[in-house]
């Protein structure tokens, strides 16, 4: 005897009597269309969708989630069940919730900040009114990984050059270090850095699958870089083959740069050997970026 089928039951009646009085107070208020789940065709012609990206598991706020493929008619906008033909299913969903059985993800689309559920329609219903604040998703959306990679690339190498001024400005203003060069050659070389720096980090985050894993290869790349950049030793005392690792660090570069500018006032035409370097990096490390991420998502 299934001892969870008289509570299962009371759930669907439960969600199905919301989702009848939420529609008859909607009528009353001439907001029908607002309970309404949206339709993804509907909004895929407005939108005019034209290529989809794969972009992993991630998890998602379930309110977000405001439309379907296929189901639209099944559920309203809060994704309680309406239809009684959707009983059988919803009611062996709430009971893998009791048993505490692992479901597998929701597979979604993504426009915008919103979601459409593509498959998983009454474990989203049931989630709901469990009122489950996040669940883990699959994830596809209307843009293409170029378009990905550059709204995870650009936010970080704004927020750096940004930093980095306020860094520049401190040293000057407030602990009164002498800047002897221009802004222009230490600026050139704050920007490829930034740049060869913000490419590594995103092939860290495209080889990584979860948040954790992403944060733990930027500590094992942070870590190793600034002790190979001069900063605390002389890369001149380092032992030759750790010499010729540190020709792959951004960081020995940029130091030199901002040692140079601050110090002795070089110039852009004196600095040439250590942009260059720092160039070729920040090309192969987005390139790398780039293939990883489209090797993931393809």
């Amino acid at each position: 005897m299934n001892i969870y089928a008289p509570q299962t039951a009371a759930d669907f009646e439960h969600a199905h009597n919301r989702a009848f009085f939420r529609k008859v107070i909607a009528l009353l208020l001439g907001q029908k269309e607002q309970v309404k789940l949206l339709s993804f065709d509907d909004v895929k012609r407005k939108i005019k969708w034209s290529d989809e990206s794969y972009i992993g598991l991630r998890s998602v706020p379930v309110n977000a989630i405001v439309g379907s493929v296929g189901r639209y008619k099944d559920f309203d906008r809060e994704f309680l069940p309406v239809q009684r033909n959707t009983k059988q299913r919803w009611r062996s969903i709430d009971e893998a919730y009791y048993l505490d059985v692992t479901l597998p993800p929701v597979q979604l689309y993504k426009v915008g900040d919103v979601y459409f559920v593509k498959d998983g329609n009454h474990r989203v219903s049931v989630a709901r009114e469990r009122e489950t604040g996040t669940f883990d998703q699959l994830l596809v959306t209307p843009m293409r990984p170029i378009d990905i990679l550059l709204g995870k690339g650009l936010p970080g190498l704004l927020i750096g050059v940004v930093e980095a001024s306020a860094i520049i400005a401190a040293a000057v203003f407030w602990f009164d270090v002498p800047l002897r060069g221009g802004l222009a050659p230490l600026y050139l070389g704050l920007v490829l850095f930034v740049i060869a720096v913000t490419g590594i980090g995103l092939a860290i985050s495209s080889l990584a699958a979860t948040q954790q894993q992403a944060l733990l290869g930027a500590f094992l790349f942070m870590v190793p870089s600034i002790i190979l950049s001069g900063f605390a030793t002389p890369i001149a005392n380092m032992p030759p083959w750790v010499q010729d690792l540190t020709l792959i660090n951004p960081m020995r570069y940029f130091l030199v740069i901002v040692r140079s500018v601050f110090l002795e006032g070089a110039g852009v035409n004196t600095l040439a050997s250590q942009y260059w370097p720092m160039a070729a990096i920040g090309l192969a490390s987005l390139a790398a970026a780039g293939w990883l991420f489209r090797k993931r998502v393809t």
